[in-house]
């Protein structure tokens, strides 16, 4: 009834008889297999896809691969196995002939390729790997074999559990799997500072202006699509390599959960994300895990031992605390840049927070240098106090980091979701970890190639912006800039200096205005619910509607479906509407509209053409110009709501590009 409990004690067993099957076993180390000849260097070669594998000498092995020569060889160097093929031992394959026959005339080839299952591997996301070994078996479907599905999912996390700790090498450790350390049968980031691994041995007496270089970059992000339903418990479905790999220790972070279930999260005053603000407001009925939170590498975009964990309500504080705590308190590091979307608001209280952890925890010292960001991508959410202090644009020895790594590595896990959320807890973390471990792997592998790439693309850069710039200019940037790194009590160069009116700033004035004339002679009104500034504000929105329903009608073809062109037909009859409720209070501020609106309706009807609720002129003093007279209090009005429009579309422009 509980298979995974029976074998969890014969674990370390199989991990020696797996290690040792890799290797050469317990055979004599010159021994063939096949011939049984001793001859020192003879039996060197082993098949890895051959049925019982033994080291053969290379007689025995072409012998053997007469009829298999899409087999893998590979070869024993006196240190470890290396790759080679039966083509270096000298077999020769003659297509359209049986094995044993031999072609009177041969035609050479030497760079033939094959393409096999064991060579490149595909794999139809839509097609069951159990099924095909059913319908391998027997494929009219007529004497189907009794269903090992459930077994053969068992052994599949066996296996994987057993390779994980194989490639880490724990059996070769003393008491391999009992010391085995959370997060340690993971695939780290080769490029971050990692002291007494990557990192020179006198990295601490790194001068001031380059300890930036030993920076530990930290992204923090939580993944909403990977929730996990109320479906099995850890006594039913347990987790076999708990914590081992990126997952945290289950009962540990529970526990730790318990002690915070209270906990009310305190309401962003900034960020206009819901990760906050909707914490406890998520729709979480039948879930156990509302999503997945992980803590990575920033700058090379890979995922952190001992860095994930479920979700129960929202990215609560407590969640990420632990995440945090725990990817930090055994480094020996001393400077650290942190990636948050909510950076602004989750890092004001954070010591104090991490006190309930770790009173002696090293964020305390004070050569310890940590610094908050918030994403490129995200930080258009947030108030304009926040653009300059948590913007990676202005950060020291960050580059171009844009913080958004976490993103780009839930493409790889998000399509996950739709199974995952139906499996039992342990076999979810396994799942989860194996696939966050081929990512790193892969991440790892193409390292070399991306470094280069994104260097070229840098440097080119780097000099199309120094030579763009006028030299004098950009040296008086640079001081100030410099000056203000080194002491953030110099002004910061960065907030705008000029105040850039809106449209709503400029209606709140203009109410102002007329509040207080409306007890002296100055009063402008000439009724008394549309003030002279409303009525040119929705002149100004009704200009705008027009423009945007021209746009759509423009998209109106002689195929349009019906649905479409009653829509656009809607639109227009409720503009018209309004625009004549409109006119009709224009024409008591400007009478002489009248005249202008005649001449239109008779010019229109004179050449035949439709008039549209997108084409109607109504006459904001902009229209009339000098054509008739009018209160220039309104022309004034205008114009104020006009500059202020113009502000918002430039920041709206600007604000677009520095998305892309």
């Amino acid at each position: 009834d509980e298979p995974l409990q029976v074998w969890l004690p014969y674990q370390e067993l199989f991990l020696q008889e797996l290690i040792s099957s890799d290797g050469r076993g317990d055979k004599p180390k010159n021994e063939c297999a096949h011939c049984i000849v001793f001859l020192a260097g003879l039996a060197c070669y082993e098949c890895i896809d051959c049925f019982g594998r033994g080291m053969k000498c290379a007689g025995c092995m072409l012998q053997k691969h007469s009829e298999n020569p899409l087999h893998r060889i590979q070869k024993w160097n006196g240190v470890f196995f290396e790759k080679t093929s039966l083509k270096s031992l000298g077999l020769r394959w003659q297509l359209g002939h049986w094995p044993q026959d031999r072609c009177q005339n041969p035609q050479p080839c030497n760079d033939f390729i094959v393409i096999d299952n064991s060579g490149i591997h595909s794999i139809a996301l839509d097609f069951q790997f159990y099924n095909s070994l059913t319908w391998l078996t027997d494929i009219t479907g007529l004497n189907t074999p009794k269903n090992r599905y459930e077994s053969l999912v068992l052994m599949i996390r066996q296996w994987h559990y057993l390779k994980m700790l194989e490639r880490r090498a724990r059996r070769h450790e003393k008491n391999g799997l009992a010391t085995t350390t959370p997060g340690s049968c993971t695939v780290e980031c080769p490029a971050c500072s990692h002291p007494e691994k990557y990192m020179p041995d006198n990295w601490k007496d790194t001068p001031e202006n380059k300890k930036w270089l030993h920076s530990l970059f930290i992204g923090i992000d939580a993944n909403f699509r990977l929730k996990w339903k109320d479906v099995s418990c850890e006594n039913v479905d347990l987790d076999l390599g708990n914590g081992f790999s990126f997952f945290v220790p289950d009962k540990a972070y529970k526990e730790y959960l318990w002690k915070h279930k209270d906990d009310v999260e305190p309401k962003s005053n900034c960020s206009r994300h819901n990760a906050i603000n909707l914490a406890n407001t998520k729709f979480n009925q039948g879930l156990a895990a509302t999503g997945v939170a992980t803590i990575k590498c920033s700058c090379h975009d890979m995922k952190w031992p001992s860095s994930a964990s479920d979700l129960q309500v929202g990215e609560r504080y407590c969640n990420i605390d632990y995440l945090f705590y725990h990817s930090i308190v055994n480094s020996d590091l001393d400077s650290f840049v942190v990636s948050y979307n909510i950076a602004c608001q989750w890092s004001v209280h954070l010591k104090r927070r991490m006190a309930e952890l770790d009173h002696d925890f090293m964020l305390y010292l004070n050569h310890v240098h940590i610094c908050f960001f918030v994403p490129k991508f995200h930080m258009s959410a947030h108030v304009v106090a926040c653009h300059s202090v948590y913007s990676f644009h202005y950060g020291l020895g960050v580059g171009r980091m844009d913080g958004e790594a976490p993103e780009r590595g839930w493409a790889e896990t998000s399509p996950l979701a739709s199974s995952t959320k139906e499996m039992g807890p342990g076999l979810r973390r396994d799942v989860l970890d194996c696939h966050f471990g081929d990512y790193n792997w892969r991440k790892v592998t193409s390292m070399g190639r991306t470094l280069l790439q994104k260097f070229k693309a840098a440097m080119a850069d780097h000099f199309d912006l120094t030579t763009s710039l006028p030299r004098d200019l950009s040296l008086k940037w640079g001081t100030e800039f410099e000056a203000w790194e080194q002491d953030k009590a110099n002004t910061n160069p960065f907030p705008p200096k000029v105040a850039k009116p809106t449209q709503a700033l400029v209606r709140y004035e203009l109410a102002q205005a007329e509040a207080r004339n409306a007890s002296t002679t100055e009063e402008t009104s000439l009724d008394e619910h549309v003030l002279p500034s409303v009525l040119i504000a929705c002149g100004l929105e009704i200009e705008g509607e027009q423009c945007g329903l021209k746009v759509e009608a423009s998209k109106i073809w002689q195929h349009s479906q019906d649905r479409q062109r009653s829509k656009i037909q809607l639109r227009c009859n409720s503009l018209q509407r309004k625009i004549a409720a409109w006119s009709q209070i224009n024409q008591l501020y400007i009478p002489a509209v009248t005249t202008l609106s005649r001449i239109e309706e008779q010019t229109t009807a004179a050449q035949k053409k439709p008039l549209h609720a997108y084409t109607i002129s109504h006459w904001l003093p902009s229209q009339i110009g000098t054509k008739l007279s009018f209160d220039l209090h309104l022309a004034e009005i205008e114009w104020k709501l006009r500059v202020a429009q113009a502000y918002e579309a430039l920041e709206t422009l600007r604000s677009c590009l520095q998305i892309r």
